[in-house]
């Protein structure tokens, strides 16, 4: 078993960005990240001479539309495509308290980001893995007892980029939190994997 988080993933990109920011209103819609589901089953590993679970797998497709007047960018995780975190709601019904559950570690490369334009949708397959085990990481901070419950994945999107001779010397102005959200989903189930 790989102690890593893998990311999977099809959707358009569109690198080379020369738009250093378009700027435009929103038009009263805050974009927002949407998942395929609203309710999810986690998949565990486990050793065969022991049922106790070591790492947790989720895989949520999810999709993106830009319904500004401007470009957003998301920025990349290292060289690979952009890595949400994925949050855990403290208390039911509780919008304002969530956790971190797990995230992907990332390289500090700046590369160009992956930009959606103007009306366009982003999609990726979204393969989240985190360990259970202690000293371990990525590490899935949730308990496996308290695993199931209400999540949402939280991604960086940019309002606009800095570009010198073609490459990219900064991402600017992180659009506000709920402009980087995708909608509740659950997790409601979990079951055990014998993939590697």
């Amino acid at each position: 078993m790989k102690d890593v988080i893998v990311i999977a993933f099809t959707c358009t990109c569109f690198s080379g960005c020369s738009v250093l920011d378009s700027g435009g209103d929103d038009l009263n819609v805050k974009p927002r990240f949407h998942t395929d589901r609203m309710a999810y089953t986690a998949m565990y590993y486990s050793h065969n001479d022991s049922p106790s679970p070591l790492g947790v797998v989720l895989t949520v497709d999810v999709s993106y539309t830009n319904k500004t007047r401007r470009s957003v960018y998301m920025s990349k995780c290292g060289r690979q495509p952009p890595a949400p975190v994925l949050q855990k709601r403290d208390a039911p019904n509780n919008e304002e308290e969530w956790t971190n559950a797990v995230g992907k570690i990332c390289t500090a490369v700046l590369v160009h980001p992956v930009e959606v334009k103007p009306g366009e949708t982003y999609t990726q397959t979204v393969k989240l893995w985190g360990s259970l085990v202690p000293n371990v990481v990525p590490h899935f901070s949730v308990p496996f007892e308290k695993i199931l419950g209400d999540y949402r994945l939280v991604y960086k999107v940019y309002k606009s980029i800095t570009v010198s001779d073609g490459y990219l010397v900064s991402l600017d102005d992180l659009a506000p939190l709920e402009e980087r959200i995708s909608n509740t989903f659950q997790i409601i189930e979990t079951r055990r994997t014998t993939e590697n």
